[in-house]
């Protein structure tokens, strides 16, 4: 038979969005500053006080990845903060903050200490994003962060100083950023949109 385990607020405090203090993670960056985000470990606490049968391994992921999605998200978890400012200093035109973004959920990471000469401290990520109906991306401009977006579900519309104008990018297209990219993106559409993000970061500032 199976474990029978106690029924937890799971549920109340994720359709809420308010989470009691001592539940809410402590943002990276800053021991003081709570932010919006769970940690995974206290999501999956939160998950299996809300099941009264023990989740299984094979159980867990896909609900911890819908726990996630019904979390709000910060701003600095979509575009480095010191990115924005990069091209607020250039006068770069597009929106200064990122709104409507509803997931920008890690799907995992390799470190490439060892993989790429030169490339100790960094780390190759992939993203999933879920952009609302008019949600936007804030300009910034790409440093020493390359990477790839493609587009899983829906249309994105990328404005960026390498086009002469906006380019539509549907299902199957993707876009390659390197440094000295300026652009942002906005899902001009009536459904939510879907992208891979694929980065290489420094490991020190995620």
């Amino acid at each position: 038979m199976p474990e029978v385990r106690a029924r937890g607020e799971c549920r109340e405090e994720r359709a809420s969005g308010v989470l009691p203090v001592n539940d809410r993670a402590t943002s990276r960056h800053g021991d003081g500053d709570q932010g919006p985000a769970w940690t995974v470990q206290r999501a999956r606490r939160k998950i299996d006080a809300s099941f009264p049968i023990r989740m299984t391994h094979a159980m867990r992921l896909p609900t911890l990845l819908l726990c996630l999605a019904a979390l709000p998200v910060a701003a600095h978890d979509v575009i480095p903060e010191h990115e924005k400012e990069a091209a607020q200093r250039l006068l770069a035109d597009g929106p200064k903050e990122t709104r409507g973004v509803e997931s920008a959920a890690e799907i995992g990471s390799v470190p490439l200490d060892g993989e790429i000469p030169g490339a100790e401290g960094t780390v190759l990520r992939a993203r999933h994003f879920v952009l609302a109906p008019g949600a936007q991306i804030a300009v910034h401009e790409h440093q020493q962060r390359p990477g790839m977006a493609y587009v899983l579900e829906g249309e994105l519309t990328e404005y960026r100083n390498d086009a002469d104008a906006p380019i539509k990018r549907g299902v199957g297209a993707a876009a390659f950023e390197r440094t000295g990219v300026v652009h942002w993106w906005k899902n001009e559409t009536d459904r939510p949109a879907r992208a891979l993000v694929v980065d290489i970061v420094d490991a020190a500032a995620r």
